[in-house]
């Protein structure tokens, strides 16, 4: 057993213990896309160009030098080659279909609908064709519609364990997470051995607080996939929000051991000792993240949380700049900016107003007079 292996085993362990104190293939196999070197699909397209050659009227040479360019990542010269096959034989559903996945690929979702409905006129009600539509609708914001195109293909494949899984990641992205969750813990039994199943139940019942089956779940994803190095800190930092700093800390401890020094390691640190109001051993990791990853605007967003927290207002924002300055679309860093800009404001307004207030002239105190007097 491997180092790395052995490492997440014992943090699986871990997490389990703290918690509790093979799918079926589609019908269709049109989206498989074997594993082939460079040098295999250059030589397939020579033969392939070969045959066209010899045989231009034939349109399934041009739909096999399609396949082969999209496997070389050429996905334009692909969609041209299609449309050849299509023109040479225009009642050949497969072609139309594969056709809009293409575009589908390519974000032309009108053209993608459009070689769909062809399918469709042609006899095609397949899983894959309602699939496509459904990707085509989901991607442009039309959740019901995109939902009502995936019943269909479920209806057509109702153990497709991709298609049941693919419902429930809709449910999420329609930010309707509970049935979200109903859905797919009612499927387990069908979609066990998928490793995003169990990170988006995680997700979910972290967003309930429920941190327990949410570690759980992130144990199960852990377990599935070894290699993936973000997932222990995901656990790191659900330890910490679930108010368990020491375990976060063994957990951390583990991770650091079989990886060494490395940015995303230090900032979690860093954040762990936030966590624990620690600030000059948080400020200390912060800086050594950057040294390590100047462009971690991660990094910078949490020094600006630590400066806010210090009432060190200026040096915040300064961080807060620095991170929206890597990633201008940084939600957390542009809303912390509007707060601790608000922040000045007042600041700079109060000061403003004590000074008026202490440059008024002092007023003549006249003592009330007794009623002796």
């Amino acid at each position: 057993m491997n180092k790395l292996v052995l490492t997440h085993s014992l943090i699986i362990a871990l997490v389990l213990g703290l918690a509790s104190c093979r799918p079926e293939e589609t019908g269709e196999k049109m989206y498989a896309q074997p594993v082939y070197t460079a040098d295999y699909h250059q030589t397939a397209l020579k033969a392939i160009g070969q045959t066209i050659e010899q045989y231009p009227s034939n349109p399934d040479g041009y739909y096999q030098k399609a396949r082969i360019l999209e496997a070389m990542g050429n996905s334009n010269n692909a969609i041209l080659n299609l449309k050849r096959a299509v023109k040479l034989d225009s009642s050949n559903a497969l072609y139309h279909k594969e056709l809009a996945r293409l575009f589908l690929a390519t974000g032309k979702h009108r053209r993608a609908e459009e070689s769909i409905q062809f399918a469709w006129q042609l006899g095609d009600r397949t899983a894959s064709a309602y699939t496509i539509m459904a990707q085509v609708n989901a991607q442009q914001g039309f959740y019901p519609q995109a939902m009502n195109y995936l019943n269909k293909a479920l209806e057509a494949e109702p153990r497709n364990s991709q298609l049941i899984f693919e419902k429930g990641k809709l449910y999420m992205t329609q930010g309707d997470t509970a049935r979200a969750k109903t859905h797919l813990e009612d499927n387990l039994g069908l979609l066990e051995g998928q490793p995003e199943l169990y990170t988006i139940l995680s997700a979910i019942y972290r967003s309930e607080k429920n941190y327990r089956q949410a570690l759980r779940y992130l144990s199960k994803s852990m377990a599935l996939q070894p290699e993936d190095e973000a997932l222990p800190l995901q656990a790191v930092a659900l330890l910490m929000e679930a108010r368990m700093p020491d375990s976060a800390q063994v957990v951390l401890h583990q991770i650091q051991q079989q990886r060494g020094e490395k940015p995303d390691i230090a900032l979690m640190i860093a954040r762990l000792h936030l966590d624990q109001n620690r600030t000059d051993s948080a400020e200390y990791y912060f800086n050594r993240t950057l040294a390590l990853d100047s462009r971690s605007k991660e990094a910078y967003f949490w020094l600006g949380k630590l400066y806010d927290r210090k009432r060190q207002y200026y040096t915040a924002r300064e961080q807060y700049r620095n991170a929206l300055l890597i990633d201008t679309t940084y939600l957390e860093a542009r809303q912390a900016l509007v707060v601790v800009d608000k922040t000045l404001e007042n600041i700079a307004r109060w000061k403003a107003r004590q000074a008026e207030i202490n440059s008024l002239p002092e007023a003549n105190t006249v003592k009330p007079k007794t009623v002796d007097e």
